[in-house]
């Protein structure tokens, strides 16, 4: 694959392969993608992500990179990627998400995270503004700060399904003021967190817990208590 052949490469799908590494040490300007904007690698042998590895594709929009064995991400690892809108690292074994990695993402719109290991949240950057769609579901989270979501203004949907939080501070959610769709089943709760939910009741449309689907205003719920167990 060289730019000389493949000169208005589009998208590249490398699914199924046994990679180790993207970087392949291309260092000057003829050796980059610039009209590549989708690039699947998964189900690959991919372990690290290098502040190398997307250097070639500064036109990036949609990332893919699912089921493969990814459990460090460099700093700097997605900086170049300025006009990414979906990142998706669903089904790896990402165990920490220090907020600097994903720091110069500005387009960002989408980000799939589920199916880890993350067991903690630092704040996410102010820099994924635009981020629309957050998935975290299916990891090992115990915790949610007041402060993690504080910079995704724009976010409208959150999944936290399936992790092991039992209680969420009462301002975690004070910034989301876009959201709409919010899914926090299969947790520790052992009673609905209310004052967490609270900053919510204007715009929510959606609020999935305990396996039901909520379509009605916070402020207008009339459940039975047994609806708010998980």
């Amino acid at each position: 694959l060289s730019k000389n052949s493949l000169a208005r490469l589009a998208w590249l799908n490398l699914t199924g392969n046994p990679l180790e590494k993207i970087y392949t040490g291309a260092t000057n300007q003829d050796e980059k993608y610039p009209y590549l904007t989708e690039l699947y690698i998964r189900q690959t042998n991919l372990s690290i992500l290098t502040s190398k590895d997307f250097e070639m594709f500064p036109a990036l929009q949609n990332l893919y990179l699912s089921e493969n064995h990814i459990n460090r991400i460099s700093p700097g690892a997605f900086v170049t990627l300025g006009n990414l809108r979906i990142l998706d690292l669903n089904r790896n074994v990402i165990e920490i998400l220090p907020r600097e990695r994903l720091q110069g993402l500005y387009q960002l719109t989408k980000l799939n995270m589920s199916h880890n290991n993350l067991r903690d949240l630092e704040d996410f950057s102010q820099d994924l503004a635009l981020l629309k769609i957050l998935d975290l579901s299916h990891n090992q989270l115990a915790k949610v700060d007041k402060t993690t979501f504080d910079f995704l203004i724009g976010l409208k949907q959150l999944y936290l399904t399936s992790n092991y939080l039992n209680t969420i501070p009462m301002e975690s959610f004070k910034a989301l003021r876009k959201l709409e769709w919010l899914e926090i089943k299969r947790n520790r709760f052992e009673t609905i967190p209310l004052k967490a939910l609270k900053p919510l009741e204007t715009h929510i449309k959606h609020l999935w817990i305990a396996g039901k689907i909520f379509s009605v205003h916070l402020s207008t719920m009339k459940l039975n208590p047994s609806d708010f167990f998980v």
